[in-house]
């Protein structure tokens, strides 16, 4: 299966890229939710008590990443198992993953990119790099989006017509047999 090595290939890249997002989300986070909170002039326990309130519901600018980055590595698990065993709805589905995939990271890419430029009052100071990494990183998972469109149609396509000379042989071994027809070799 040719276009087999393909999908495999922009599948493990996208689990590992996906997990790389979230690195840079938490790392984003814990810079944020230390850097980020006024905690000067407030009693010591409605301190605590704010910061924990924060952690708790993700408040942060960039929390889609987190979600975005878990549906990323299990779609492209399923690609990853649609490939080794063979299974053309597996790959299906990571196809159509993928088709909005390539949709969704390009419009998060464009909002991690102009969310760079905009400062609000009690934003943590140093938080562009990570903007900056999350950036290139959903840029990244749009080149792979679209690679994988390209292959995973091409391993369908392989792996029905694989399916297809596997029942056509069985077919004619079952049709022999029953035949008691032996050909000459």
């Amino acid at each position: 299966m040719k276009s087999g090595g393909g999908v495999l290939l922009v599948a493990t890249l996208q689990l590992a890229v996906g997990m790389s997002l979230l690195g840079v989300y938490e790392g984003f986070k814990t810079h944020y939710f230390n850097n980020s909170l006024p905690t000067e002039g407030l009693p010591a326990g409605a301190a605590a008590e704010l910061v924990a309130t924060r952690a708790f519901y993700f408040h942060t600018p960039l929390d889609y990443l987190f979600w975005f980055s878990a549906v990323c590595a299990v779609c492209a698990l399923f690609g990853l198992a649609g490939i080794f065993t063979q299974q053309p709805t597996l790959v299906t589905l990571f196809f159509a993953y993928n088709l909005m995939q390539s949709v969704v990271s390009f419009n998060f890419f464009v909002d991690v990119v102009a969310d760079q430029k905009i400062r609000f009052v009690g934003e943590a100071a140093g938080v562009t790099g990570y903007e900056k990494a999350a950036a290139g990183l959903l840029f990244t998972i749009f080149v792979l989006s679209l690679a994988s469109v390209y292959f995973t149609t091409r391993a369908v396509a392989e792996i029905k017509q694989k399916q297809k000379e596997v029942r056509y042989h069985e077919m004619s071994a079952g049709m022999s047999d029953a035949l008691h027809f032996e050909p000459d070799v």
